[in-house]
């Protein structure tokens, strides 16, 4: 149970990170080469991409923690009411 919640958090660490990077990328291009501004937005993509390198080190640490998709059969299937 509790590898199921820290695998999910840093799932759900790296789906919020990638929505920060993409619109920190976004609001960058979107920059002129001289705006002071883009120091600071190229500050939270490499801090959003440590994040997830962060996230993905502890999964990788700890491969219980890792979300691995089994093929689950319903029992209403194998009935052999349902065949």
């Amino acid at each position: 149970m509790d590898g199921d919640l820290a695998g999910g958090g840093a799932h759900e660490v790296n789906n919020m990170m990638t929505g920060v990077i993409g619109f920190s990328d976004f609001l960058l291009r979107s920059l002129d080469d001289d705006d002071p501004r883009r120091a600071d937005v190229e500050e939270v993509i490499k801090a959003g991409k440590r994040v997830m390198v962060l996230s993905a080190g502890a999964l990788l640490e700890r491969p219980e923690l890792v979300h691995r998709p089994t093929l689950a059969t319903s029992s209403r299937a194998e009935s052999p009411a349902h065949r």
